[in-house]
């Protein structure tokens, strides 16, 4: 209203201020040909002016009254609000991500999508040393305005120690305005938050994300009724015995994407087997397990996925036990670490013991169509001395089989039955594998490091009397360097 006040003031001074310089023109003669008016004459000029001015002068105020935007938003019917919450800062390395350090100036933004014409965007800058409570009421704030709103996609990420009960409040909020897509990372240290059960059985959840900033930041449920959910991404989870009896999974009928990211099984703990049972899974990712050497032998995951067409595993080696033959299997990416030195333990014959066990895992993909396995992969492999003594698994539908490599620069394809002749005539252990285009560049000039991999020629070997139907290998290649 005081806008209006003062755009009122300023019209009405414009608007007289026109009909006194005509006025004045007239009666002082300051142009060319106008003669002075008569008393009479000037009293009906002003007049008329004057009623002029008054017309226009409310006309433009009701213009602008009438313009002026109402502090009260009445929600459309039709709206359907997609709100997303986040905090934005510089993501720490792998290994120190569970740290509540703060790298140099945060950002915090928190951002609103409206699926209508309208759409806000709010941002808060939190530098180090901020207190974040002022986040914590800005999002508090922007939930309360958004409270007739339908919300499909809801994105909370937070670096630092927050109160439980604000995540808890938001992840409610979620679940009671039938969020559909929910991602949540969550950083407390007094308390872990506690998913509330609306959430936990809400028939319209399609895809969950959590994120534990650390290992107790977020109470694992036990039991979840999701009918509807189709992807679960769980992240830095301690799965133990009093946490877990099975029907987290058992509880989403229609799972079609499960990812495992730094989880692992409490040690010495009861719970020793971790049982994947989801009859309508097709992408399953395990992602660096974090359970200790010690857990090697006593430690499983047992999977039921009759419809698995998707397996990726990333990290040091855990037992993976597919109790059902996977018929519908078409991809597979491997990428093993290994152990390395340790003056304190004996990495050679643990490296032994991983290779036998993941011989054994491969055994269990024989159905997949392509298989990817990383140099690393390829070195565990090598280290089984009596490899040929070792039935080899029998990949039947196998047609693709790819090497990779950290840091790719390029790729080859080459045929197998080229590769069975480069096999052949190799003079040495290994099979090197070299860009040819880098071969050409070599001979005119020396190069520190060529663009190639090496196989040892007994596991290259071994790999192809598993793959009789495989037509090719493609190769990835890493960056070369070209200084002399």
């Amino acid at each position: 209203m005081l806008g209006v006040v003062n755009k009122f003031f300023i019209a009405s001074m414009l608007m007289w201020t026109v009909p006194l310089a005509i006025l004045y023109v007239f009666n002082h003669n300051l142009f060319p040909g106008s003669t002075e008016l008569s008393p009479y004459s000037m009293t009906l000029l002003s007049g008329f002016l004057a009623v002029i001015s008054v017309n226009v002068v409310i006309a433009f105020y009701i213009c602008m009254a009438m313009k002026e935007p109402s502090d009260k938003h009445e929600p459309d019917p039709k709206f359907v609000a997609d709100a997303k919450a986040s905090i934005t800062q510089p993501e720490p390395n792998e290994a120190d991500s569970s740290s509540d350090h703060w790298y140099g100036d945060d950002v915090v933004q928190l951002q609103t999508d409206v699926a209508s014409q309208n759409a806000n965007q709010c941002q808060a800058h939190v530098t180090k040393g901020t207190d974040i409570s002022g986040f914590t009421s800005y999002v508090n704030h922007v939930l309360d305005r958004r409270e007739d709103s339908i919300v499909t996609s809801f994105r909370l990420s937070v670096y630092k120690d927050v109160d439980p009960s604000f995540f808890e409040k938001c992840i409610s909020y979620a679940a009671q305005h039938k969020v559909q897509n929910l991602r949540v990372r969550v950083c407390t240290k007094c308390k872990s938050v506690i998913l509330p059960g609306l959430l936990l059985n809400s028939p319209c959840l399609r895809i969950l994300r959590l994120n534990n900033g650390t290992c107790w930041s977020m109470e694992l449920p036990k039991s979840l009724a999701l009918p509807n959910l189709k992807i679960l991404r769980l992240k830095n989870f301690v799965f133990s015995d009093s946490n877990y009896n099975g029907e987290i999974f058992v509880g989403c009928p229609n799972l079609e994407t499960l990812v495992l990211n730094k989880c692992l099984i409490k040690p010495l703990d009861k719970l020793k087997v971790l049982e994947v049972n989801c009859l309508k899974l097709e992408h399953l990712e395990i992602r660096y397990w974090r359970s200790p050497w010690r857990c090697f032998d006593e430690c499983m995951i047992n999977v039921t996925a009759p419809r698995l067409d998707t397996f990726l595993f990333q990290g040091h080696l855990v037992k993976v036990n597919f109790k059902e033959s996977l018929f519908c299997l078409d991809k597979a990416s491997i990428d093993l670490f290994y152990p390395m030195s340790c003056a304190m333990v004996d990495t050679y014959e643990r490296r032994q013991r991983m290779s036998k066990t993941f011989i054994s895992m491969l055994g269990r993909l024989c159905n997949v169509k392509s298989l990817s396995l990383s140099v690393k992969t390829i070195e565990v492999l090598s280290v089984v001395s009596d490899l040929r003594e070792c039935a080899p698994p029998t990949f039947e539908n196998l047609r693709y089989i790819r090497f990779t490599v950290e840091n790719k620069h390029t790729e080859m394809c080459i045929p197998i039955n080229e590769l069975a002749q480069l096999l052949k005539s190799a003079k040495s252990d290994y099979l090197i594998l070299r860009d040819p285009k880098v071969s050409k560049i070599w001979k005119t000039k020396p190069m520190r490091n060529t663009s190639s991999i090496a196989i040892r020629a007994r596991v290259m070997s071994y790999l192809l009397e598993s793959c009789p139907c495989a037509e090719n290998l493609i190769a990835e290649l890493p960056k070369v360097s070209t200084d002399y």
